[in-house]
């Protein structure tokens, strides 16, 4: 077949026509794709009225560059992010030592609800956030994504390392603060949320926009609750503490003053220098007037983005069982994701790591900063050398728990825990027409082909979905995938289309013979997943992932589709 070479991938010499084989490899073509005449550079936004400074469910409310060509998917949030410590309980306690308070892991997690508004109109509300984010985020973040986001979205938040004084300083298995530590007393960082979900974050079918043509685009975040947040153990009753330098800092621990009471700061957090960063690109003017010209002419640009409804049933008993459901009107439904909120998730305690049936990790100074040997119950290692402090101790951290084997890996809030104990299996039926029951495993199964993850070996799931048990106590999720999960060379809906008539989507839950006897459990819950004595129970919340649609026609006229 005869090919003009010039008019398909590059210049020809004259007399260029030349013979080609029908198909060859894309590494023996030379091609080359130019763009002239654009520039970029990033912008600083503060949000409305100057708010720089939010607390625990307070909104941020921020407006998109007005006029501009604004680049989605490099829409940041920074804040120095700072916690409130619970203090030392009793006077009997040394007085320079507190209970402190921990972020949830991902700083995205710090939303609860947000809100994308055009012209004054919601376009998208995405309630439970936070909740949505982390189910997503494990099923498809492994070790890379990570490793890379432990810096600055607190992606492991066990084993935390500041800047002092010429030194990286790491603060490990979650230990308590120290007033006399000024950078360890609270955890105070500088954060940010990079990674989003919905409209932003470079998840939409285009992700450069030009706001002149939709008018006014403001975010409105709501953060989260200071439910979130976690604890360290509390003060232990002792009159002082020896300064003992920590084997794994080359740091000595600052020792314990005398015995007083240390008021608590309160329950809460604080985000102070909150600003947000945008890439803008700027075009040749005959960009913008080809543009106008083809509204004008009566054309229709439409954006296509993911978005997400959660609807909550009726509490469950620890052996579950019942049927939820929901009604649903889109032009693409792309996957169902069921799960359990447990109980008492709103009681702020030691995060959901650890052995099971005891108190989550947490470091004392009297813990070993590093040397152990085998044989004791609190990490399955006895400390041969004390000097934890404020500075903590690795076998109080995630990681450790990992090559250690720790039955709770969440590292994590309770109040992100998804848990399907008591589950023989579960069924979804939509509209008329019921399908097959699935057992845990074949549930983790489908997990993996709903994003594709048993072929893509560049995905994965978070390390600590360490098996089926780890899954279905602390990850756990049912999910129906009713899209294509291998399009990836450009935006694709191929969702249930039930826009005519809404479709209902059940959930039937069919609970094993007998109750789980062996749960997570303790009289005080305190990095539990459960309460002894309690009439455990759950929550069903269903949550709808389908694709929304902006068109966009001349004189900022913008209409939604679900």
């Amino acid at each position: 077949m005869i090919y003009i070479m010039s008019v398909q991938y590059s210049d020809v010499p004259a007399g260029g026509i030349v013979n080609v084989p029908p198909a060859i490899p894309n590494g023996m073509l030379y091609r080359v794709k130019q763009i002239m005449g654009v520039s970029k550079q990033t912008l600083k936004i503060v949000p409305l009225s100057g708010q720089t400074v939010a607390t625990n469910g307070q909104k941020v409310i921020v407006t998109l560059p007005p006029n501009s060509l604004v680049d989605l998917s490099t829409f940041e949030m920074n804040f120095l992010g700072e916690t409130q410590h619970r203090g030392n309980n009793v006077g009997t306690n040394v007085g320079n030592y507190v209970q402190k308070a921990y972020f949830p892991r991902n700083t995205a997690s710090l939303i609860e609800n947000l809100e994308v508004k055009i012209n004054g109109q919601s376009r998208q509300n995405i309630n439970q956030y936070g909740y949505i984010y982390n189910i997503l985020h494990d099923f498809t973040c492994g070790f890379d994504a990570v490793g890379k986001n432990k810096v600055g979205c607190n992606s492991d938040p066990s084993l935390k390392s500041v800047y002092r004084n010429g030194q990286v300083v790491r603060y490990a298995g979650y230990p308590l603060g120290c007033t006399s530590d000024t950078n360890g007393v609270l955890d105070r960082e500088d954060y940010t949320i990079r990674q989003w979900l919905g409209f932003l974050g470079g998840n939409a079918s285009t992700s450069i926009i030009d706001t002149s043509l939709y008018g006014d685009i403001t975010i409105e975040i709501t953060l989260a609750p200071s439910d979130v947040l976690m604890l360290s153990p509390v003060t232990p009753t002792l009159t002082s503490y020896t300064s003992t330098a920590n084997n794994e800092t080359g740091i000595s621990t600052i020792a314990g003053s005398a015995v007083q009471l240390t008021a608590s700061q309160g329950t809460g957090y604080t985000l102070r220098d909150i600003g947000f960063q945008i890439v803008r690109y700027d075009m040749p003017s005959s960009y913008y007037q080809a543009v106008a010209g083809v509204l004008e002419s009566g054309a229709v640009f439409k954006l296509y983005y993911p978005n997400y409804s959660s609807f909550m049933s009726t509490n469950q008993p620890l052996q579950k069982t019942g049927v939820s459901r929901f009604n649903i009107s889109t032009q693409s439904l792309d996957m169902v994701i069921s799960t359990f909120q447990v109980q008492d998730r709103g009681v702020q305690q030691a995060p959901i790591l650890g052995l099971w049936a005891a108190n989550g990790a947490g470091s004392l100074p009297g813990d070993s900063s590093f040397g152990f040997n085998t044989g004791a119950t609190n990490t399955g290692l006895t400390a041969v050398a004390s000097g934890a402090g404020e500075m903590g101790t690795y076998t109080k951290s995630f990681h450790f728990g990992l090559t250690a084997g720790w039955p709770k890996t969440l590292n994590n809030s309770k109040y992100f825990v998804r848990n399907g104990e008591g589950i023989q299996n579960c069924t979804y039926i939509v509209g008329n027409v019921r399908l097959i029951p699935e057992t845990i495993p074949e549930q983790f199964n489908g997990v993996l082909r709903a994003w594709n993850n048993q072929n893509d070996i560049l995905g994965g799931l978070y390390p600590g979905i360490q098996s089926i048990a780890h899954y279905q106590t602390q990850f756990y999720a049912h999910v129906l995938s009713l899209n294509v999960t291998n399009e990836h060379d450009m935006y694709t809906v191929s969702g249930l289309n039930c826009s005519a008539t809404p479709m209902s989507i059940a959930w039937e839950v069919t609970s094993t013979s007998t109750a789980p006897t062996n749960i997570d459990q303790q009289a005080t819950s305190n990095g539990n997943i459960w309460r002894t004595g309690a009439a455990n129970s759950a929550t069903p919340i269903m949550i709808a992932c389908y694709t929304s649609r902006l068109e966009v026609s001349a004189g900022r006229q913008v209409l939604t589709f679900t």
